[in-house]
């Protein structure tokens, strides 16, 4: 029995509220179906908008539009356009065309198609379906962007001795193309490039002496002159063009200073001071945002951070359990592709995460089973991405569209909206899996720091897995207490886990079902129960034996299924997780709520 199919079952009994401790803070809901569209998480609406008989591979939102390409039934691909607010769909280049790469800019979108020699650059204007061939050669042209009546793309041009990349420009209005850049074969490469209003801006790198030089070079089309951007800046390759300025991080020794640039004359102003690498940086009107690292006492912390210019006062997100990169900033949407800093022996799971700025909420929006492209586009209102999917039979790949509900999404009072663990804890909650301490001034508390007992993680964990708990089912323990008629907690759901193998007792009878439980203890409850309800869902020790996991061999009962777990993304987003994070330490609610989530969310099409 799988994972989707678990958590679709209802549990066989379903009780009131009566005679439940208010301490175990467990509802007795049903638990939520697969995604579909409407349904989302704490806060936001998922839409999925591909079949999986056409396979999407590349997307963007613009102005309420979503623009996506993908593969036809043959060999071909076609390029459409979803409004978002109407539903509509229509084809704007058709399969004859095979369109690939594209950006869109107002009612211009820049595309490579083939021609029915190699791929070239074509601009679509969308209002009159007038179609524009820009070049027409023997080379592959990729990557077009466009801005107003500026177009740029590469060229790879190669042959058995050599491999180079040129950048070239075309002014639409005038019809007229140049070449701004060349590298040198195999000596050296062009970095990604950027179009915005009248300017280019590019990047070449080159090797020398075993180190990498990166130069930044500019593009006017107003004055037609081409120039390379030097100053008393250190220039790196992190690099955003927007509205005539150009903002970068320049590095010294021990830091990274974010500057802003006016190309036109080429005065530069110090915008921010960081102690770490600046990376990523993303500008929307008065909003700068960039992310970074620091190290304190432990281990490095990611964070992003965001500018307004208006009143220079910035807002500082720590991402503990991810780092953090990959930003899109527009209006009050940042998304972000974030990586687990769990199982970073094999590979980090990868997932998008959103900042709403307007309710200063973060939620991470994807599941450890889905493999996401760090290719996230925002519009300020909704967010777009491509994530890969293992289905029972395949891989199947799915264009999301994740929009703002407009009902506020559940809150307790002691989980703000920036709080490490939030996602997982309101997720739960919304499936009734979770409820909160009544506070008699409106929202409940959660308390994620407080240990979490052993008999509350039984009923948490019975309901996450949808076993079927009934009166007649006996505990072998006899310090349980009295059973209570009236209700299933805590004797059912301790013996309904006990029956699965998932739980075996302290030895001589007892349970201690009001002790607290380790982080070691509660991983291999989950790995028991797992192991018997889905087999094969977490990587057996096979994999382990080349990985042992962060922690390594630390107990010879526990070390193997905390490996298991954490390579299999269950221990991922724990705040703290690393060589020093104690398994003995007892488990909090808070974390407790993170790992089952990761559980839960693994549910086929669950965010």
């Amino acid at each position: 029995m799988d994972v989707t199919r678990l958590l679709r079952r209802r549990t066989a009994l379903t009780v009131g509220l009566m005679g439940i401790s208010l301490a175990c803070l467990l509802l007795l809901l049903n638990p939520a179906s697969a995604l579909a569209t409407g349904e989302g998480i704490a806060g936001w609406q998922f839409t999925k908008i591909t079949e999986t008989a056409h396979y999407p591979f590349d997307s963007m939102l613009n102005g309420g539009r979503l623009f996506w390409a993908r593969a036809t039934q043959g060999n071909g691909s076609e390029l459409l356009c979803r409004d978002l607010a109407s539903g509509t769909d229509s084809t704007l280049v058709s399969d004859e065309l095979s369109p690939r790469s594209f950006d869109v800019d107002g009612d211009r979108v820049a595309f490579t198609g083939y021609d029915g020699v190699d791929a070239e650059v074509f601009v679509l204007t969308i209002s009159t379906g007038q179609i524009t061939k820009l070049t027409n050669n023997t080379w592959d042209e990729s990557r077009p962007k466009i801005s107003g009546d500026l177009v740029a793309w590469d060229r790879h041009e190669y042959d058995f001795n050599s491999s180079n990349f040129r950048l070239f420009a075309c002014d639409l209005e005038s019809g007229t193309t140049i070449e701004l850049a060349s590298t040198d074969p195999n000596q050296s490469g062009l970095y990604d490039f950027q179009v915005d209003g009248d300017w280019v801006v590019w990047q070449i790198y080159s090797f020398h002496n075993e180190q990498t030089v990166v130069r930044t070079w500019a593009y006017s089309r107003a004055t037609g002159e081409t120039a390379e951007l030097a100053g008393p800046w250190t220039l790196n390759s992190s690099v955003t063009l927007a509205e005539g300025k150009l903002y970068f991080a320049s590095d010294s020794a021990d830091r990274s200073d974010l500057y802003a640039m006016d190309l036109a004359t080429r005065e530069g102003s110090l915008i921010a001071s960081n102690d770490k690498q600046i990376q990523s940086i993303q500008v929307s009107g008065n909003k700068i945002a960039w992310a970074s690292w620091y190290t304190a006492s432990g281990p490095s912390v990611s964070y992003l951070a965001i500018l307004d210019s208006n009143t220079g006062q910035t807002t500082r997100i720590s991402t503990p359990g991810y780092s953090a990169g990959q930003l899109d900033l527009s209006g009050n949407v940042l998304a972000w592709w974030g990586q687990s800093l769990a199982g970073a022996y094999l590979g980090m799971h990868n997932y998008l995460f959103v900042y709403d700025i307007a309710r200063a909420t973060v939620t991470r929006l994807t599941s450890p089973r889905e493999n996401i492209q760090p290719n996230n586009t925002t519009d300020g209102e909704s967010v777009t991405f491509l994530r890969y999917h293992p289905s029972e039979t395949r891989l199947t790949t799915e264009l999301v569209v994740v929009s703002p509900s407009d009902e506020l999404p559940l809150a307790f009072a002691d989980i703000s909206g920036v709080h490490p663990y939030r996602t997982a804890i309101v997720g739960m909650a919304e499936k009734g899996f979770v409820s909160g301490y009544p506070t008699g001034a409106g929202e409940p508390d959660f308390r994620p720091n407080a240990q979490i007992n052993r008999a509350q993680f039984c009923k948490l964990l019975a309901e996450v897995l949808g076993l079927a708990v009934t009166e007649d089912l006996l505990p072998p323990f006899s310090d349980l207490g009295t059973d209570d008629l009236y209700s299933l907690y805590p004797h059912e759901y301790v013996a309904a886990l006990t029956s699965i193998g998932a739980i075996r007792g302290m030895g001589g009878g007892r349970f201690s079902p009001y002790s607290g439980l380790s982080r070691a203890q509660l991983v291999t409850m989950i790995v028991r129960a797992v192991d018997k309800l889905e087999p094969g869902l977490l990587v057996d020790n096979t994999m382990i034996a080349y990985n042992p996991g962060t922690l390594g061999g630390f107990d010879p009962i526990h070390w193997k299924n905390m490996a298991r777990a954490e390579i299999t993304g269950l221990l991922d987003g724990l705040a703290g997780f690393g060589k020093r994070w104690d398994p003995w330490k007892p488990a909090s609610r808070g974390e407790a709520a993170q790992i089952l989530w990761n559980l839960a969310s693994m549910d086929e099409g669950t965010p």
